[in-house]
Parts: structure tokens; sequence; C-alpha cells
């Protein structure tokens, strides 16, 4: 038996062995699993009507003041932070939409978010007046208003996503949409060199180096050899040399010839002897 008044009921069976029934009530969230008839508590917190949805891999999300939780049948687990008083959770697909509304409806219009759960990122944030029920279907969420307007919120291709990503120069998050969109390798490759020059520019050029190791095989190495030489940066430079000889076949006596150069002027006597006698070495070298 439930602790509380029940808020809300959901039938999963993607995520545990047996089919599980997660509870929320006014003051704990819990399961029942199988055949079982006993309620287990998985948090002494709960929720209101409407706050509750499972999601596409079938855990349960929560929505509270603080954060929106999620859970599986072993417990809570990560949490999505952010302040507001949520009316409203709902999903379509990969996406959890939720509505924030101020106690005195009258005092601002309702705030609609949502969040790509695939690429852990905010999708959608923006204000609509009187928001009455929102719908996740097809994909699409539909926006009911106490005026009678319906909106559709619909998702952007990927390449839009990766526009507006690259404006507000958030590198990372696009080339981890692109990874998860199974973007040609090229694509991107093009994406972490974007990513190493706004680092180069702005002079973090450890994080710049890091962004063209991950180019290696798909970017001419020249591009980020000749940055790092003409800003003679040669510790980056030789991170950057170094990851290309474990790469088989890509390296050439050029690229061996600098890094030697680089052991030497760093007075690594250690790597260079090591690499010397390692298989990585292009060509012949002479004791």
């Amino acid at each position: 038996q439930a602790p509380s008044c029940v808020t809300s009921i959901h039938f999963c069976n993607s995520v545990c062995d047996a089919h599980t029934i997660f509870v929320t009530t006014l003051t704990h969230v819990g399961h029942v699993v199988g055949e079982s008839s006993d309620f287990v508590i998985l948090d002494e917190s709960g929720c209101g009507a409407n706050t509750a949805v499972l999601t596409e891999t079938g855990e349960l999300a929560v929505a509270r003041a603080e954060a929106v939780f999620l859970y599986t049948d072993d417990g809570r687990g990560p949490c999505y932070a952010f302040d507001g008083d949520k009316w409203l959770l709902t999903r379509a697909r990969s996406h959890l939409a939720v509505v924030l509304r101020d106690a005195d409806r009258t005092s601002s219009p309702d705030v609609i978010q949502i969040y790509d759960l695939t690429n852990k990122l905010v999708a959608f944030h923006d204000t609509i007046e009187g928001v009455r029920h929102i719908v996740g279907e097809w994909g699409c969420f539909f926006v009911f208003c106490d005026d009678g307007k319906v909106f559709r919120l619909t998702e952007k291709d990927a390449q839009s996503k990766l526009e507006t990503l690259f404006r507000r120069n958030l590198f990372g998050i696009a080339a981890q949409l692109a990874a998860n969109q199974k973007f040609d390798p090229n694509a991107v490759a093009d994406i972490h060199r974007k990513y190493g020059d706004h680092l180069y520019a702005k002079g973090d050029f450890d994080g710049a180096v890091a962004q063209y190791v991950r180019t290696i095989g798909r970017l001419e190495p020249s591009y980020a050899i000749r940055k790092f030489l003409d800003a003679q940066r040669i510790h980056n430079l030789t991170t950057y040399l170094q990851a290309l000889h474990e790469r088989p076949g890509l390296a050439n006596q050029d690229h061996t010839t600098l890094l030697l150069n680089c052991y030497t002027r760093l007075k690594d006597d250690a790597r260079l002897d090591a690499f010397v006698r390692s298989d990585k070495v292009s060509f012949d070298v002479d004791n």
C-alpha cells in the first residue's frame, strides 16, 4: 500500500527483468515488481499530479521544484537541476517537456523547457501565455492555451541544430550530437577541428591540441602542426605528434624527424630513447 495519495501510475517492462509498476504519491516514489503486492519505496520525496512520466528508455522522470529526477527499479539516478515550480511534465520520443508556472499565474507567462535526453541538452526554452495543457505525440509537442490557441513544437533537423550550437560556440555538444546521430566520421572530425580552432583562438592550447588529436586520420596533420609551430608551443606539438605516431601508417618521415627534434629541444632523453627503440619510427635512425 502506498504511503499517501497516489498521483500517478506507470507500467514498464523495459528496464527490469520483471514487469514494474512505478507509483508516485505526494510524499514518495516507489514501485511494485512482478506479481508482488508490496510497494517498495525508491525515494521519500514524491510529486504532484501530471509531473511524472516514463521516458523512451523506460525510466521514470519526476519533476520537483529543484530538478527533474530519473528513476529505475534500482532507485534514483541522474537528474536535470533547474529551479522553478514545475506544473506539468510530458514526453515525446527522447524529449521531456516541462511547464514552469508561478504560484500567481497573473504575474508572468508560463515557461516551457524541453530537454533532449539523448544529447543531454536544453533543446527549447520560451514563454507562452496561459498554458492549459501540453501533449507529446508523433514526435512533436502540442501546447493548448486558455485562449483557444494551439501551438505545435517540432524538432529541428540535425544540421539546423548544429548551426545553432556553432553560433553559441557549443562545439562539444555539437560533436556529441553528430556522433549520436551517426554522422559521417569526416563531419564529426570537422566539428572537432572547429572546436580546436575556437580553443586555440582563446589561448587554450592544451584544449585545442586535445581536439586536433581527435581529427587524426581525417584531417591533414600539417593543419595542426603549423599552428603549434607558429605559436612555438613545443609541448602541444609533441603531444600531437606522439598521438599521430600511435596511429599506424599515418606518420611520415618528416613527422618523425619533427618529433625527434621536439624531444631533443625538451631535453627529454627518456622519451627520446624509448621512441627510437620503438617500432613507431618511420625510418632508420643511426645511433
